[in-house]
């Protein structure tokens, strides 16, 4: 725990009080003494210390905030493929698991590139997604395993949908502040991410989950 020195005065009648001051080694008065006292510095989870002033602040912000959904969705993509039923859908949740799991080292990469910590923040957004796919598929009960499948599926596209938005706006951000580089890693990310959505899209209305929940 952080400590810092603080003045605490204690007002009556509009004066301010303070303690005895007592007396000196050779009997004397000694002047009243202010109240100080050391009071608790509270680090909060996720605080940003720092104003956010340009683009770029607002692009290493969104970066590290990304991260941070990318590491609460990692998991439960991969706990979201074990309660499939559908073989295809266990194998494009495991597939997407991997996915986000390397677009963690791409932003891993841009971090150190520029100097950040990439658990600088924590993901709220994230964090309640993850909360309603616990909810609304490890917690509800189903009468059948199809109709599990077709909530995984949209318990997970919502995660997905998140890191869209949030990969497209790193993009854009990236390519008008010149940073080519970051640009490219971005879109590729992005471009996977795309993938996986328009793959589990495809499991749900051709591949016969939802017909199958119906």
């Amino acid at each position: 725990m952080l400590y810092q020195l603080s003045y605490t005065p204690v007002t009556g009648c509009g004066r301010i009080a303070a303690r005895p001051g007592g007396q000196d080694a050779i009997g004397r008065n000694k002047a009243p003494r202010p109240a100080f006292a050391l009071q608790p510095v509270h680090k909060c989870k996720g605080a940003r210390p720092m104003a956010l002033n340009s683009l770029k602040d607002v692009y290493l912000d969104q970066i590290q905030d990304l991260y941070s959904a990318c590491k609460q969705s990692v998991d439960a993509t991969a706990k979201l493929g074990r309660a499939a039923t559908d073989d295809e859908l266990g194998r494009a949740l495991a597939a997407g698991s991997k996915g986000i799991a390397d677009g963690m080292g791409q932003l891993e990469k841009l971090c150190s590139d520029h100097g950040i910590d990439p658990n600088g923040t924590h993901c709220k957004g994230m964090e309640g997604l993850v909360q309603e796919a616990q909810a609304h598929v490890h917690d509800a009960e189903f009468g059948a395993d199809e109709v599990r499948d077709a909530m995984i599926i949209t318990q997970y596209q919502r995660m997905v949908h998140y890191a869209l938005a949030g990969y497209g706006c790193l993009v854009a951000f990236a390519n008008r502040l010149g940073l080519d580089g970051d640009g490219a890693i971005l879109q590729e990310c992005l471009d996977q991410t795309y993938d996986g959505d328009k793959r589990m899209t495809k499991i749900a209305t051709t591949g016969g989950v939802n017909a199958d929940a119906a």
